[in-house]
C-alpha cells in the first residue's frame, strides 16, 4: 500500500514489457510496483504504465478482462499515465494506419499517432534522441521495436522529444527522412513510440514519470 513518502506504479501487464519497466522502477528508492491485470488491481495506484507490445491484443485482453473502461476513465480523467509505444498508441485520441482488427483505444492524448511509422520488425533501430524537456542535455538512446510516431500534435500537447530519421525500410510511412515527434505529454499524460525500459543504464525517463506522479499525489 502506498504510504505518505512512496508511490505505487501499477504496470498493466497484460501482454508486453512490463517486467522490463517493473525492474527498472524498482530501482528507484520509494517506488512500489504492482501488475495490473483486473480492474480491482488499479485500486491503490498513483500511477499506471501501458508497456509496449501489441496494441490490438492489450486492448481484446483489457476489454476481456474488464479493464478496458476502467483504464479509459483514468486516461482521461488525466491521472498519471505512461504509454511506451503499443501504449501511446493506445492512449492517442486518434490514430493513423489501424490494424485490420478491432483497435480499441484508451484516449486522452490530444495527438494522432501512426502505427508502425517506421516499418515492420525488420525496420527496427536504436537511435539518440532529444530529451531536453528532461532537464538534462545528455541525449538517451531509444530503441524502436515496429514504433509509432506521432505525426499531429493538438492543443494542450507538448513535445517531449524528437528524432532525426533517415528511412531504413521500404515500408516506412515517411521515406524522405524528417525530425519526427517520438514523446509528448498533455498534464499527467505521458507517451513515448520507444522503449525506454530497454535501455536499464538509464533510468531518466522512468524518473521523470515517477517525479510526476509524486507531484500529482501531493497536489
Amino acid at each position: 500500500m502506498s504510504t505518505e513518502n512512496s508511490v505505487v506504479i501499477g504496470l498493466v501487464a497484460l501482454q508486453g514489457a512490463y517486467l522490463e519497466h517493473m525492474a527498472m522502477f524498482r530501482t528507484i528508492p520509494g517506488v512500489i510496483v504492482k501488475e495490473v491485470r483486473t480492474p480491482e488491481h488499479l485500486e491503490g495506484c498513483d500511477g499506471i504504465v501501458i508497456p509496449g507490445g501489441e496494441s490490438t491484443v492489450i486492448g481484446r485482453l483489457a476489454e476481456s478482462s474488464g479493464l478496458l473502461q476502467p483504464l479509459r476513465a483514468w486516461t482521461k480523467g488525466n491521472r498519471p499515465t505512461w504509454g511506451t509505444c503499443a501504449g501511446m498508441i493506445m492512449m492517442a485520441d486518434n490514430i493513423e494506419g489501424a490494424s485490420p482488427q478491432r483497435q480499441e483505444l484508451l484516449g486522452g492524448l490530444n495527438c494522432v499517432v501512426r502505427r508502425n511509422y517506421f516499418g515492420s520488425q525488420l525496420g527496427s533501430f536504436s537511435k539518440d534522441v532529444t530529451v531536453g524537456a528532461i532537464g538534462e542535455e545528455r541525449p538517451c538512446t531509444a530503441v524502436f521495436i515496429r514504433a509509432p510516431a506521432v505525426v499531429k500534435v493538438g492543443e494542450g500537447v507538448s513535445v517531449l522529444s524528437t528524432v532525426r530519421y533517415e528511412p531504413q525500410s521500404k515500408e516506412a510511412f515517411d521515406q524522405t527522412g524528417s525530425d519526427v515527434v517520438v514523446a509528448v505529454q498533455q498534464g499527467n499524460l505521458v507517451g513515448t513510440a520507444f522503449h525506454p525500459e530497454l535501455v536499464p543504464t538509464d533510468t531518466r525517463w522512468h524518473e521523470r514519470f515517477v517525479s510526476l506522479v509524486r507531484s500529482y499525489k501531493s497536489a
